[in-house]
Protein backbone atom coordinates (compact mmCIF):
# COMPACT_ATOMS: atom_id res chain seq x y z
CA UNK A 1 0.00 0.00 0.00
CA UNK A 2 3.21 2.61 0.21
CA UNK A 3 3.06 2.52 -3.41
CA UNK A 4 -0.81 3.46 -3.16
CA UNK A 5 0.10 6.09 -0.87
CA UNK A 6 2.82 7.58 -3.18
CA UNK A 7 0.41 7.50 -6.20
CA UNK A 8 -2.20 9.33 -4.13
CA UNK A 9 0.97 12.07 -2.55
CA UNK A 10 1.40 12.95 -6.33
CA UNK A 11 -2.47 13.58 -7.28
CA UNK A 12 -2.91 15.94 -4.79
CA UNK A 13 0.56 17.72 -5.51
CA UNK A 14 -1.48 17.94 -9.18
CA UNK A 15 -4.45 19.30 -7.69
CA UNK A 16 -2.28 21.88 -5.26
CA UNK A 17 -0.51 23.03 -8.46
CA UNK A 18 -3.59 23.40 -10.51
CA UNK A 19 -4.98 25.81 -7.63
CA UNK A 20 -2.13 28.12 -8.72
CA UNK A 21 -4.89 28.76 -11.18
CA UNK A 22 -5.35 32.65 -9.55
CA UNK A 23 -1.99 33.38 -12.02
CA UNK A 24 -4.78 32.42 -14.94
CA UNK A 25 -7.68 34.79 -13.64
CA UNK A 26 -4.79 37.51 -13.28
CA UNK A 27 -4.07 37.13 -16.88
CA UNK A 28 -7.87 37.46 -17.74
CA UNK A 29 -8.39 40.23 -15.80
CA UNK A 30 -4.81 42.19 -17.67
CA UNK A 31 -6.81 40.67 -20.81
CA UNK A 32 -9.60 42.70 -19.79
CA UNK A 33 -8.11 45.71 -19.38
CA UNK A 34 -6.16 45.62 -22.80
CA UNK A 35 -9.90 44.66 -24.82
CA UNK A 36 -11.10 47.88 -22.84
CA UNK A 37 -7.89 50.36 -24.24
CA UNK A 38 -8.32 48.89 -27.75
CA UNK A 39 -12.39 48.93 -28.44
CA UNK A 40 -11.34 52.91 -27.04
CA UNK A 41 -8.33 53.33 -29.58
CA UNK A 42 -10.75 54.46 -32.46
CA UNK A 43 -12.29 57.05 -30.68
CA UNK A 44 -9.39 58.85 -29.15
CA UNK A 45 -7.42 58.64 -32.41
CA UNK A 46 -10.53 59.83 -33.91
CA UNK A 47 -10.49 62.80 -31.80
CA UNK A 48 -6.85 63.29 -31.98
CA UNK A 49 -7.21 63.34 -35.48
CA UNK A 50 -10.04 65.70 -35.62
CA UNK A 51 -8.09 68.23 -33.17
CA UNK A 52 -5.65 68.10 -35.72
CA UNK A 53 -7.22 69.36 -38.80
CA UNK A 54 -9.32 72.06 -36.63
CA UNK A 55 -6.36 73.32 -35.86
CA UNK A 56 -4.62 73.46 -39.21
CA UNK A 57 -7.93 74.85 -40.79
CA UNK A 58 -7.09 77.68 -38.11
CA UNK A 59 -4.12 78.88 -38.73
CA UNK A 60 -4.65 78.25 -42.24
CA UNK A 61 -7.30 80.65 -42.23
CA UNK A 62 -6.04 83.11 -40.19
CA UNK A 63 -2.82 83.64 -42.16
CA UNK A 64 -4.74 83.32 -45.76
CA UNK A 65 -6.93 86.28 -43.66
CA UNK A 66 -3.95 88.04 -42.89
CA UNK A 67 -2.20 87.60 -46.21
CA UNK A 68 -5.20 89.06 -48.25
CA UNK A 69 -5.78 91.87 -46.14
CA UNK A 70 -2.14 93.01 -46.69
CA UNK A 71 -2.79 92.43 -50.34
CA UNK A 72 -5.62 94.37 -50.55
CA UNK A 73 -4.35 97.11 -48.80
CA UNK A 74 -0.88 96.81 -50.58
CA UNK A 75 1.04 98.01 -47.69
CA UNK A 76 4.16 96.53 -45.57
CA UNK A 77 3.23 95.26 -41.93
CA UNK A 78 4.73 97.18 -39.31
CA UNK A 79 7.25 95.21 -37.08
CA UNK A 80 4.93 95.16 -34.20
CA UNK A 81 2.27 93.29 -36.44
CA UNK A 82 4.83 91.35 -37.93
CA UNK A 83 5.98 89.84 -34.34
CA UNK A 84 1.90 89.59 -33.59
CA UNK A 85 1.40 87.33 -36.44
CA UNK A 86 4.88 85.61 -35.63
CA UNK A 87 4.16 84.80 -31.80
CA UNK A 88 0.81 84.09 -32.87
CA UNK A 89 2.17 80.92 -35.34
CA UNK A 90 4.22 79.89 -32.94
CA UNK A 91 1.65 78.99 -30.40
CA UNK A 92 -0.44 77.10 -33.26
CA UNK A 93 2.48 75.64 -34.45
CA UNK A 94 3.10 74.20 -30.40
CA UNK A 95 -0.66 73.62 -30.35
CA UNK A 96 -0.13 71.06 -33.30
CA UNK A 97 2.98 69.63 -31.78
CA UNK A 98 1.28 68.72 -28.98
CA UNK A 99 -1.52 66.65 -30.61
CA UNK A 100 0.52 65.15 -33.05
CA UNK A 101 2.68 64.09 -29.52
CA UNK A 102 -1.00 62.74 -28.25
CA UNK A 103 -1.56 60.46 -31.40
CA UNK A 104 1.72 59.06 -31.31
CA UNK A 105 1.40 58.35 -27.61
CA UNK A 106 -1.55 56.46 -28.36
CA UNK A 107 0.28 54.35 -31.49
CA UNK A 108 3.02 53.65 -29.14
CA UNK A 109 0.40 52.40 -26.49
CA UNK A 110 -1.23 50.33 -29.48
CA UNK A 111 2.67 48.59 -29.68
CA UNK A 112 2.82 47.92 -26.52
CA UNK A 113 -0.42 46.17 -26.38
CA UNK A 114 0.65 43.99 -29.96
CA UNK A 115 3.76 42.94 -27.27
CA UNK A 116 1.69 41.75 -24.74
CA UNK A 117 -0.74 40.06 -26.95
CA UNK A 118 2.15 38.17 -28.09
CA UNK A 119 3.20 37.46 -24.69
CA UNK A 120 0.10 35.47 -24.02
CA UNK A 121 0.49 34.01 -27.24
CA UNK A 122 3.72 32.26 -25.70
CA UNK A 123 2.03 31.65 -22.45
CA UNK A 124 -0.92 29.79 -23.81
CA UNK A 125 1.55 27.57 -25.72
CA UNK A 126 3.24 26.97 -22.68
CA UNK A 127 -0.23 26.50 -20.48
CA UNK A 128 -0.94 23.86 -23.10
CA UNK A 129 2.04 21.75 -23.35
CA UNK A 130 1.87 21.42 -19.34
CA UNK A 131 -2.04 20.46 -19.60
CA UNK A 132 -0.42 17.78 -22.03
CA UNK A 133 2.13 16.69 -19.88
CA UNK A 134 -0.46 16.94 -16.88
CA UNK A 135 -2.57 14.82 -19.21
CA UNK A 136 -0.21 12.25 -19.90
CA UNK A 137 0.64 12.03 -16.04
CA UNK A 138 -2.97 11.65 -15.09
CA UNK A 139 -3.34 8.42 -17.56
CA UNK A 140 -0.19 6.74 -16.27
CA UNK A 141 -2.14 7.10 -12.54
CA UNK A 142 -4.87 5.42 -14.19
CA UNK A 143 -3.29 2.46 -15.15
CA UNK A 144 -1.49 2.36 -11.73
CA UNK A 145 -4.48 3.45 -9.97
CA UNK A 146 -6.69 0.00 -11.82
CA UNK A 147 -4.91 -2.20 -9.58
CA UNK A 148 -6.36 -1.24 -6.70
CA UNK A 149 -9.86 -0.78 -5.16
CA UNK A 150 -11.60 2.20 -3.76
CA UNK A 151 -9.79 4.88 -5.40
CA UNK A 152 -12.89 6.43 -7.13
CA UNK A 153 -12.20 9.66 -4.76
CA UNK A 154 -8.97 10.15 -6.15
CA UNK A 155 -10.06 9.51 -9.87
CA UNK A 156 -13.00 11.64 -9.70
CA UNK A 157 -10.45 14.59 -8.14
CA UNK A 158 -8.16 14.46 -11.08
CA UNK A 159 -11.04 14.37 -13.26
CA UNK A 160 -12.27 17.55 -11.61
CA UNK A 161 -8.90 19.21 -11.50
CA UNK A 162 -8.17 18.51 -15.13
CA UNK A 163 -11.82 19.83 -16.32
CA UNK A 164 -11.48 23.07 -14.85
CA UNK A 165 -8.12 23.34 -16.56
CA UNK A 166 -9.76 22.47 -19.75
CA UNK A 167 -12.67 25.20 -19.35
CA UNK A 168 -10.27 27.60 -18.33
CA UNK A 169 -7.68 27.24 -21.33
CA UNK A 170 -10.88 27.09 -23.75
CA UNK A 171 -12.33 30.63 -22.21
CA UNK A 172 -8.64 31.98 -22.66
CA UNK A 173 -8.03 30.61 -25.80
CA UNK A 174 -11.49 32.19 -27.24
CA UNK A 175 -10.30 35.60 -25.31
CA UNK A 176 -6.92 35.62 -27.36
CA UNK A 177 -8.45 35.18 -30.27
CA UNK A 178 -11.13 38.04 -29.88
CA UNK A 179 -8.25 40.09 -28.80
CA UNK A 180 -6.14 39.10 -32.01
CA UNK A 181 -9.16 40.26 -34.00
CA UNK A 182 -9.72 43.45 -32.08
CA UNK A 183 -5.70 44.86 -32.20
CA UNK A 184 -5.30 43.77 -35.93
CA UNK A 185 -8.74 46.23 -36.91
CA UNK A 186 -6.92 48.64 -34.82
CA UNK A 187 -3.70 48.51 -36.49
CA UNK A 188 -5.21 48.92 -40.04
CA UNK A 189 -7.13 52.02 -38.46
CA UNK A 190 -3.77 53.96 -36.83
CA UNK A 191 -2.76 53.35 -40.81
CA UNK A 192 -5.62 54.48 -42.40
CA UNK A 193 -5.69 57.50 -40.32
CA UNK A 194 -2.10 58.38 -41.30
CA UNK A 195 -2.62 57.94 -44.84
CA UNK A 196 -5.46 60.86 -44.90
CA UNK A 197 -2.86 62.84 -42.41
CA UNK A 198 -0.20 62.27 -44.82
CA UNK A 199 -2.63 63.21 -48.09
CA UNK A 200 -3.61 66.38 -45.83
CA UNK A 201 -3.41 69.79 -48.26
CA UNK A 202 -2.79 72.05 -45.10
CA UNK A 203 0.40 71.30 -43.88
CA UNK A 204 1.55 72.34 -46.84
CA UNK A 205 -0.96 75.68 -47.36
CA UNK A 206 0.77 76.35 -43.83
CA UNK A 207 4.41 75.57 -44.85
CA UNK A 208 3.72 78.32 -47.96
CA UNK A 209 2.00 81.26 -45.81
CA UNK A 210 5.20 80.50 -43.41
CA UNK A 211 7.18 81.45 -46.12
CA UNK A 212 5.70 84.20 -47.66
CA UNK A 213 5.93 85.79 -43.86
CA UNK A 214 9.21 85.52 -43.62
CA UNK A 215 9.60 87.08 -47.17
CA UNK A 216 7.30 90.04 -45.82
CA UNK A 217 9.57 90.30 -42.81
CA UNK A 218 13.15 90.62 -44.71
CA UNK A 219 11.54 93.44 -47.07
CA UNK A 220 10.16 95.01 -44.38
CA UNK A 221 13.82 95.10 -42.56
CA UNK A 222 14.80 96.19 -45.91
CA UNK A 223 13.14 99.29 -46.14
CA UNK A 224 13.54 100.08 -42.86
CA UNK A 225 17.01 100.24 -43.16
CA UNK A 226 16.70 102.55 -46.89
CA UNK A 227 14.59 104.99 -45.02
CA UNK A 228 17.21 105.52 -42.19
CA UNK A 229 20.27 105.57 -44.63
CA UNK A 230 17.67 107.91 -46.92
CA UNK A 231 17.32 110.11 -43.19
CA UNK A 232 20.94 110.01 -42.40
CA UNK A 233 21.85 111.43 -45.78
Amino acid sequence: MQHLSDITTDIEERRNEASDGAKYELLLKRDQEMTEFIDRFGELHEKEVAEQKRMHNTVVALLEHISEGMEREKVMPSREQAEEMKEDLQDKNREYKASVMTSERLQEELTLRQTELEKINTLDERIVGELKMMNERMEAMRAELSKYRDLEGVRTAGAKVKEELRGKLAAYTQRRDMLRVRVQAAAMDVEKKKAALARDTNATALESIEAKLKNQEQALFVVKECTCIALSQ
